[in-house]
């Protein structure tokens, strides 16, 4: 009996005579075999025809995968652009990446359409709302249980509800970003997310309130120990948060203090005056081998992250009476200094890292309008008291 030929049938005619042909998903149409089984050459033949069909059969997958979204986000995370991110930047991009993959991986890049971009973006939303939602009552059960058993619960802040937009325009912003890429290097002809408008308006630089020198001065006699240094080092260099909480030792040398922008990429020295001379000696002189080296520590020496600080700023703050001031106000009352002292907003840019000197002169000038204000409101009264009078 003769062996199994895989893809092959016969046609048998009334004559008695055989016809065989050769039939792959991957032909048009069938192919006839000469011969019969048995015979050398007949198997010869069809070994060929196999052959090539597995070989089309092979191209013809790593087509359709070099076409995948799949295929077009591995080829942008081994792109010269990718390593260009910071990674920090490359961490939040690889989640919005795989939230892509997992949504629509398999699909050819080539029908991503500007309305498929928008009901990925909803799906991303309603995902993150009901994630958040889960770990809402995970915490809840996690204290009940806690409380039943006659232990404290968390001393750490549950989460709290979200509305997912924001989390929705990161993912906007990635695929953005990635097939601005693609366009560039020829996998597209155009950017599907390109025209998508955030669903979240930038918050405005006027909606964050910018410290007070009273306001300051009495976070920096009632507020405690852990995120007092942190309010120093952003105060006197006008730095972000994160450039604070990275600042090391070896960053403060010679009456200046180095530092390097996170978002910018670039170097700055800024001058140590003030209150930061003090706490940099005082940091420096920390010979505990326990100790990091960072400027700005929680107690025992242990480093800060911008998560864990942002916390312990806002639990001081809101104890303090201060409800409206956050560490990006500290930004603006640093940028009000400098040009108090006689800075152009050419030095105030380059000092606070604004990318242009119309936003370093929107953050110096709201302190200022602050000010115009509060001396208002006080001349108002004043009038007012005379008349009364």
């Amino acid at each position: 009996m003769p062996p199994a030929l895989p893809f092959t049938y016969v046609v048998r005619k009334p004559s008695g005579a055989q016809l065989w042909y050769f039939r792959h998903p991957t032909l048009p149409k069938a192919v006839r075999i000469l011969g019969l089984p048995g015979e050398p050459a007949f198997h010869r033949e069809h070994a060929r025809l196999l052959a090539e069909a597995v070989e089309e059969k092979t191209a013809s997958e790593q087509r359709k995968d070099e076409a995948s979204i799949r295929w077009l986000t591995e080829q942008y995370k081994a792109s010269d652009e990718w390593n260009r991110l910071k990674p920090a930047t490359k961490k939040s991009y690889t989640r919005e990446i795989d939230r892509l993959n997992a949504l629509v991986g398999d699909l050819p890049f080539a029908k991503l359409t500007k309305k498929i971009v928008s009901q990925m973006r909803s799906k991303v939303i309603a995902g993150a709302v009901a994630d958040r939602e889960a770990a809402i009552e995970k915490r809840k059960a996690k204290d009940e249980a806690a409380i039943a058993a006659g232990r404290p619960s968390s001393k750490r802040n549950p989460p709290g509800p979200i509305n997912g937009v924001r989390t929705g325009d990161l993912f906007k912003t990635v695929l953005a970003a990635m097939f601005a890429w693609a366009v560039d290097n020829d996998h597209m002809d155009s950017n599907p997310a390109e025209k998508i408008k955030k669903l979240q308006r930038k918050k405005d630089v006027a909606s964050y309130i910018p410290w007070s020198e009273a306001q300051i001065a009495h976070v920096l006699r009632e507020a405690s120990p852990r995120v007092r240094d942190g309010v120093v080092v952003g105060l006197q260099t006008g730095q972000r948060l994160i450039d604070c909480v990275l600042m090391t030792k070896a960053n403060a040398f010679g009456g200046e203090v180095s530092v390097f922008q996170e978002k910018t990429g670039n170097y700055v020295n800024v001058p140590a005056t003030g209150p930061l001379v003090e706490l940099i000696r005082r940091r420096v002189s920390a010979n505990d081998p326990e100790d990091c080296d960072r400027l700005v520590v929680q107690p025992k020496g242990i480093p800060y992250s911008v998560r864990v600080f942002s916390s312990h700023l806002r639990d001081e703050l809101d104890r303090l009476g201060f409800p409206d001031l956050s560490f990006h106000g500290l930004r603006y009352a640093a940028a009000g200094r400098l040009l108090e002292a006689g800075c152009s907003l050419a030095v105030v840019s380059d000092i606070t890292g604004h990318s242009s000197v119309q936003m370093a002169e929107k953050y110096a000038t709201a302190r200022e309008r602050k000010a115009q204000a509060a001396a208002a409101m006080e001349a108002a009264a004043a009038k007012i008291e005379q008349g009364n009078s």
